[in-house]
């Protein structure tokens, strides 16, 4: 793929094809009606997927129905608007080349930091195409730490997602006004850095392009997209399958095949002191999630705690200081005064990449340490919910699908359904991707809980 070639948009890259194949394929066939049609047809029915699903996931509480009520709401008017563009800015599915040896590309990833960490699969593939590319990010604020010492990245720009932002519990109103006017500010620096590529890795809302479209000369972004009828190039996002193969499409348009694309990501920023040290062998449990349908029952945790604290095997508990008290109530009671268990909940960025890099084992629900610990290779077991978030290979294939996981399938990682799992079953994890930690001796534990 020598020179350059046009990004005739939109374009669908399959998995059992190569690259060469796909871009013969596009030429001849995408710049027809009849195709073009099959893909707005197809982006459409996957937007009324994730409607529906959004209707019928199941929620607790009266914060969480409302949330729910909300977010419909969202995404019926968001559709509207897609259905409009694409019929107003349907013949504008050819514009502009995109280079084969591009000088300058932003990534947008203005999203949770498990989310982040993730992304970090593209620079990294990138830079192996085009070594001497400039690769710059567009992200929140509080996940600039998590790209920070990336050899593949150069500029870290924030970003206030607003949309996030409203959200219950995640975000701060009081400051809106602020934030809007530092966005203005860095739009106007984005704007002047005049990028070759601009690719939206956010494929779920708030995943707007309308202001994405003036920082670059080419915008890659997902189909299903907010204002996707902007872009130059689409990215067929398949709802069935893995995360790692969506973004591998993201990449195809500058002819960088799917197999440069890693299923793991990258973490470089450590802090130099590990929070764990003194702890070793440690296993690091995440267990608190926002949302209630991914926990898992405070029983199963104390028991899978006791067990590893009898076969002499340590454990750190990351969460915030808010989730103090829910940490507490997890672990036995004795444990506490022992200096067996570690509660951690004021940890920076570099310091729970620390942590996690001394871990010999992880337990959590899908969450940023779960990302750090696919990017660290530790061995790791962790509990999802396959009911309400897809995970290809554990969850039915449903019509409806709002909500999914996009932890990657990887050898040292096992995943377990939290709604029926046992301790007994978490244990046996460790027996395959961790045997020495079970070869360590045991504690002897007294009947009313303390050390002997």
């Amino acid at each position: 793929m020598e020179g350059h070639f046009r990004a005739d948009c939109k374009m669908r890259f399959k998995r059992s094809e190569n690259l060469e194949e796909f871009v013969s394929r596009h030429y001849r066939d995408e710049n027809s009606s009849p195709a073009k049609s099959n893909m707005l047809f197809d982006k459409h029915i996957k937007l009324f997927r994730k409607f529906l699903g959004a209707v019928v996931r199941p929620k607790f509480g009266m914060k969480s129905n409302l949330v729910r009520i909300a977010k419909s709401i969202y995404l019926l008017a968001s559709w509207l608007i897609e259905i409009c563009g694409d019929i107003l800015f349907v013949g504008r599915l050819r514009n502009g080349p995109v280079l084969s040896a591009p000088r300058r590309i932003l990534i947008v990833k203005t999203d949770q930091l498990g989310d982040v960490i993730f992304s970090t699969l593209l620079p990294r593939a990138i830079k192996h195409k085009y070594p001497d590319v400039r690769i710059d990010y567009l992200v929140r604020p509080n996940a600039a730490h998590v790209l920070e010492k990336n050899p593949h990245v150069n500029d870290i720009y924030h970003w206030n997602n607003l949309m996030l932002e409203l959200l219950p519990v995640r975000g701060d109103l009081r400051k809106i006004r602020t934030k809007l006017a530092e966005n203005r500010a860095v739009a106007s620096i984005l704007r002047s850095n005049a990028y070759d590529i601009v690719i939206n890795a956010r494929a779920y809302p708030p995943s707007s392009n309308r202001l994405l479209r003036g920082f670059g000369r080419t915008l890659i972004a997902f189909d299903i997209a907010e204002q996707s009828f902007l872009a130059d190039c689409w990215a067929d996002y398949d709802l069935n399958e893995e995360e790692p193969r969506n973004y591998a499409k993201l990449l195809a348009p500058l002819g960088i095949a799917s197999s440069l694309v890693s299923s793991s990501s990258e973490f470089y920023n450590y802090d130099a002191r590990n929070p764990g040290d003194g702890l070793e062998p440690y296993v690091v449990f995440a267990p608190v999630s926002f949302e209630i349908d991914r926990q898992w029952k405070t029983e199963y945790w104390k028991e899978l705690i006791a067990i590893l604290l009898a076969q002499r095997i340590n454990v750190a508990l990351s969460g915030l200081p808010s989730q103090r008290a829910y940490l507490e109530s997890i672990v036995p009671a004795w444990s506490l005064e022992t200096s067996f268990v570690r509660l951690l909940t004021d940890l920076s960025v570099q310091q729970l990449g620390a942590l996690m890099k001394g871990a010999a084992f992880f337990v959590g629900i899908e969450s940023f340490p779960a990302h750090l610990a696919i990017a660290l290779g530790i061995p790791a077991a962790f509990l999802i919910n396959p009911n309400v978030y897809y995970l290809k290979g554990h969850s039915r294939r449903t019509f409806a699908r709002e909500a999914r996981s996009i932890l990657p399938i990887v050898p040292k990682a096992a995943f377990f359904d939290v709604r029926s799992a046992s301790a007994d079953e978490i244990v046996a994890s460790f027996q395959r991707l961790q045997p020495v930690l079970l070869n360590l001796g045991t504690r002897t534990v007294s009947l009313g809980g303390s050390m002997v």
